[in-house]
């Protein structure tokens, strides 16, 4: 439920490596078309039309003990609820007006099928449903925006082609291209303790960390 961006440094980067429109400037008005900020209603980085509702909720409140030293803005609406992915951009309106759009639901992608020297050919992508073994393909015309999360995203990509050379040659995937930063840094470790002793007690009584302290 937390939404953040990257700093304008982090883009603006990424612009000078070679695409421009990747700078800092050149996104922020998709960012700000994509949300609707309850706190920052005349904000020139902020939107306030449709999509996305993005709450930040105050800091000093004494039922939010965990913000630490920042405040992050939260994908809540009005009521405080989280909104999912078809709610916020895929309404009802926009899935029966637009005639070039197909939801495809219960699969999962596999892998991008590359031409030689001449772009992307194919997804390949298959159900999610144990006991079926078919495969699907859709024909790419145009280009293609990968996202399946911040791990998935990465393995989509390698099993493509897209990745350390040695890790891909290891495991017999056709090298697309070799591009060693195609991995994930860091993952999170979940630990089971007892309530008492989690953070879990402590949104429950904030009078707990004045006593810890």
């Amino acid at each position: 439920m937390i939404y953040t961006r990257g700093t304008k440094a982090d883009y603006d980067a990424w612009a000078a490596l070679g695409h421009p429109d990747w700078s800092y400037d050149k996104l922020l008005p998709y960012f700000v078309k994509s949300e609707t900020s309850l706190d920052y209603q005349n904000s020139f980085y902020h939107g306030n039309t449709v999509i996305e509702f993005i709450a930040i909720p105050d800091c000093n409140a004494p039922d939010t003990p965990s913000k630490e030293i920042a405040i992050l803005s939260l994908t809540l609406n009005e009521c405080r609820e989280c909104i999912s992915t078809s709610e916020a951009f895929l309404s009802k309106k926009i899935v029966l007006e637009r005639q070039n759009l197909t939801i495809c639901i219960n699969i999962l992608v596999s892998r991008i099928v590359f031409r030689h020297n001449k772009g992307t050919e194919k997804i390949i992508f298959k159900s999610i449903d144990p006991l079926s073994d078919k495969i699907f393909s859709a024909k790419v015309n145009k280009e293609v925006i990968v996202y399946s999360g911040t791990i998935g995203l990465l393995q989509v990509l390698m099993l493509s082609g897209i990745g350390p050379r040695e890790s891909l040659e290891e495991h017999g995937i056709r090298v697309v291209h070799d591009l060693p930063g195609t991995d994930h840094t860091s993952i999170s470790v979940a630990w089971e303790v007892p309530a008492a002793e989690s953070l879990t007690s402590m949104a429950i009584s904030p009078l707990r960390i004045a006593l810890d302290s």
